[in-house]
C-alpha cells in the first residue's frame, strides 16, 4: 500500500490503538501518525469505568432484576450497597485513560494508588497519587481499574496469585483488553462470591454463549461498551481532521501524534 501512496503524508486513526494498523516502514517514510486515544477517545473510556464503579458499588443490576421480579422484594430489601465516595481505588497502568479517569475521580474523594513503570513523579504529585506495587493494589484497594495495553509482554498479566488478594468486597474494573487476565483463574476467584467484577472486555469476544461468567451473579457484562459512545464520533472526527488539515496548510504541531516508541507499546488490537 505505501508503494501505491507516494504521496501519503499522515495516517489518521479515528480510534485508539494503531499498533495493528502502522508497521516500523510507516514511520520510516516520514508518515506522521495521529490518534484519537489521548483526548476525546480515552476520556469517554474513563467516563466508562466511573459508570462501571458506581454501578457495581451501588449493585444496580441486582436491584434493577429485583424491582423487574418482585417490587415489594426490592423495596424491604436489605442488600448492602456502597458508594465511590471515600474508597480506595487502585489503577493499573497509567495511559492517557487512567490520567482522564483519576481526574473524574477528584470529587469523589478517592485515595488512588497508581501501579505503572512510567508515571512520572510530577503526575503523582499532580494529582496526589501513591506508587504502589500490583500486590499492594490488588490486596488493599476496594476498587481495582485495569488499564494495561494486551502485547506479548502483559498478557495473563492479572495472574490467580493476584486475583487471590483481592479482599472481601472489592471490584474489579477491566476496560483495557481481556487477555491481559487470566480468564479461568477470574471465574474460579469470582465463585467464591469474595468480590464482584465489571467485565467489558474479554478473551474471546463476542464472549461465547457457553461461558461460565453468564451464570456468575456478582459480574457485570457489558459487550466492550466502554467508550467512546457513539455521540462523540463527530467531536473525535472534527478534532482529527481540523489537525490534519491544519499541519497540512500551516505545518501547525500535531497535538494528538502517536511515535514510533509509542505505537510499538500499544494494545495489538
Amino acid at each position: 500500500m505505501l508503494d501505491h501512496a507516494p504521496n501519503l503524508k499522515i495516517v489518521a486513526h479515528l480510534a485508539g490503538s494503531v499498533a495493528w494498523l502502522v508497521t516500523q516502514d510507516v514511520y520510516d517514510r516520514g508518515v506522521k501518525v495521529i490518534g484519537a486515544n489521548d483526548n476525546q477517545f480515552a476520556e469517554s473510556v474513563a467516563e466508562g469505568a466511573v459508570a462501571y464503579m458506581l454501578v457495581a458499588e451501588r449493585r444496580i443490576k441486582e436491584i434493577i432484576k429485583a424491582m423487574d421480579k418482585d417490587r415489594a422484594d426490592a423495596w424491604n430489601s436489605v442488600m448492602a450497597t456502597h458508594g465511590l465516595l471515600d474508597k480506595t481505588v487502585g489503577i493499573v497502568s497509567f495511559g492517557a485513560i487512567a490520567e482522564h479517569l483519576v481526574k473524574m475521580l477528584q470529587p469523589f474523594r478517592c485515595r488512588i494508588k497508581v501501579y505503572s513503570r512510567t508515571i512520572t513523579d510530577e503526575k503523582l504529585k499532580k494529582y496526589n497519587l501513591e506508587r504502589a506495587s500490583l500486590e499492594e493494589i490488588f490486596s488493599t484497594c476496594d476498587i481495582v481499574s485495569l488499564h494495561t495495553a494486551w502485547n506479548k509482554h502483559t498478557e495473563n498479566m492479572i495472574n490467580e496469585d493476584l486475583l487471590k488478594l483481592l479482599k472481601k468486597g472489592a471490584v474489579l474494573i477491566n476496560t483495557a483488553r481481556g487477555k491481559i487476565i487470566d480468564e479461568p483463574a477470574l471465574i474460579r476467584e469470582l465463585k467464591t462470591k469474595r468480590f464482584s467484577a465489571a467485565l467489558d472486555v474479554y478473551w474471546q469476544e463476542p464472549l461465547p454463549s457457553d461461558s461460565e461468567l453468564y451464570d456468575l451473579d456478582n459480574v457485570l457484562l457489558m459487550p466492550h461498551r466502554g467508550g467512546p459512545t457513539p455521540d462523540r464520533y463527530a467531536y473525535i472526527s472534527s478534532e482529527l481532521i481540523d489537525e490534519v488539515y491544519n499541519y497540512l496548510e500551516s505545518g501547525a504541531p500535531l497535538k494528538n501524534e502517536i511515535t514510533r516508541e509509542r505505537a510499538l507499546s500499544m494494545t495489538l488490537r
